[in-house]
């Protein structure tokens, strides 16, 4: 008989993550990618079958496809299911092959891409409200939490570095 209970601090932690997105934050895509990740943990976890998962013949294909997608429209409020309707597969296929394939979620690869993008727009003196939204950011203390946590400084110290 399996025990009912489950001490699993990762699951554990991407449950709680799945509850703070659903309450806190307003980004969809995060979200989404969260509940998929907590789910497919949870299979994995609970049946035991995460390397009986079938392996998806066209990954880099696939992988490309969302980075494309992620880059040209980097203001789109996207989710994990509209990535994966628009791509003809399983929202778990595809974040288990963007993972795989890329070495990190589609939307930390969002993040990433936005924040490098906003690069040049603040070292030419942008502001940093019109950046933020430019880059389809929540907000602007969201794109300021995002930029401290992946460049170390602020937007605001960044750009005066440059001017």
């Amino acid at each position: 008989m399996l025990n009912p209970f489950a001490a699993d601090v990762a699951l554990s932690r991407q449950l709680y993550g799945v509850n703070w997105c659903s309450e806190v934050s307003e980004d969809r895509f995060k979200r989404s990618e969260a509940l998929a990740g907590a789910v497919t943990r949870l299979y994995a976890r609970r049946a035991a079958l995460s390397a009986a998962l079938p392996v998806v013949r066209s990954e880099p294909v696939l992988v490309r496809a969302v980075k494309s997608r992620l880059r040209d429209e980097l203001h789109a409020r996207l989710t994990l299911s509209t990535l994966a309707c628009e791509l003809g597969v399983t929202p778990f296929v595809l974040l288990r092959a963007f993972a795989r394939g890329a070495g990190l979620s589609p939307h930390a690869f969002q993040q990433q891409d936005r924040v490098r993008s906003s690069m040049p727009l603040l070292r030419a003196g942008g502001a940093i409200a019109d950046v933020s939204a430019r880059m389809g950011f929540a907000d602007q203390p969201h794109f300021t939490r995002v930029f401290k946590q992946q460049i170390g400084v602020t937007p605001k110290v960044y750009r005066v570095a440059f001017s």
